[in-house]
């Protein structure tokens, strides 16, 4: 059964909060429930969003398909990648390659673990 799950990685000197859920919905009310603050409410109808919060980024996602997995993990891993620095480079992009293998290996072994 897909469950919502938060678990928070170092990326340098920065945490990052990695929120991640099955559906839109339930995406939606883990964010409300665990980060009053940050009213993701229905504005949001993409399956990633991200904002900062006390000194951490926060990623927030849902997917419904490995298909849909593997697209918003660039997505993320573009926030990731914009946090610590590291540009897109054709001859080095080993790093972006392993930082979406890890966001969606996580996301599935946490939410979906069928995906594996």
């Amino acid at each position: 059964m897909a469950k919502s799950k938060i678990i928070e990685f170092r990326s340098t000197a920065y945490p990052v909060v990695f929120i991640m859920a099955p559906t839109h919905k339930a995406l939606v009310n883990r964010v409300n429930k665990d980060f009053p603050d940050f009213e993701v409410g229905n504005q949001s109808r993409g399956r990633t969003t991200s904002w900062w919060a006390n000194c951490k980024l926060h990623i927030a996602v849902f997917a419904e398909t490995p298909a849909h997995l593997a697209h918003e993990c660039i997505h993320v891993k573009n926030a990731i990648m914009e946090l610590t620095g590291i540009t897109s480079n054709f001859n080095n992009d080993e790093a972006e390659a392993y930082m979406a293998e890890y966001v969606f290996r996580e996301y599935a072994k946490a939410v979906r673990p069928e995906w594996l």
